[in-house]
């Protein structure tokens, strides 16, 4: 009664015929999933690291196409190489797709994702959401949840909410500190208004 989804590359090694890509899926589609993240590139399991398995062997959209074409039944998702909400779109529309997924560009930039609803659903309730904003809905959840000085198990997750700003390593280096703060959202709120106010004042000089 549990829904599944299934997250898998489109081949490995010298398994990445098409045929056995359409085998795989057809044998866990029998078993009750319907949902499929397709990585749309190959894992070289001998002789690549992992980091350069996320890079190396090229990406194959049109086999994602294919596949999803002779599946029309299934929820077929691309992932790979994905580094915009509109490139996103712009695949999932262009080869007849579901949806996409977004994985590093997400967790090295999170800011994006504070466009999707008005992007993918024209819904601009997100709109106005600041970066500040983010930060300090992140610290009041430390607050609440965390009980040990260990706020990095969260704080680590939005250390891209900055990226390419002005000070923007300042701040990161400010919420990994080891001070102590009685709130131990505190740390966060206070290195986000420092970071605002320098923004600021570079604005306007």
């Amino acid at each position: 009664q549990i829904p599944v989804t299934i997250k898998c590359r489109i081949g490995v090694d010298n398994n990445d015929s098409y045929s056995n890509l359409l085998n795989f899926i057809g044998i866990n589609d029998d078993a009750g999933c319907d949902a499929f993240i397709i990585h749309a590139r190959k894992a070289l399991l001998n002789g690549l690291s992992p980091k350069q398995n996320r890079e190396i062997p090229p990406l194959d959209y049109q086999r994602v196409e294919k596949l999803k074409k002779e599946n029309n039944d299934l929820t077929i998702i691309l992932n790979g190489g994905i580094v915009s909400l509109e490139a996103g779109i712009k695949h999932t529309r262009d080869l007849n797709l579901d949806g996409f997924m977004m994985g590093r560009e997400a967790y090295k930039n999170p800011y994006i994702l504070s466009f999707a609803d008005k992007l993918i659903y024209g819904d601009s309730n997100g709109e106005n959401i600041s970066r500040r904003m983010v930060a300090f809905k992140v610290a009041d959840y430390i607050d609440q949840f965390l009980f040990d000085n260990n706020d990095h198990l969260i704080t680590r997750h939005i250390l891209g909410l900055y990226n390419n700003m002005y000070c923007s390593r300042e701040w990161r280096n400010n919420i990994l500190d080891k001070s102590f703060f009685k709130l131990k959202g505190d740390k966060l709120r206070f290195a986000t208004d420092k970071i605002e106010k320098m923004i600021s004042l570079r604005q306007a000089a």
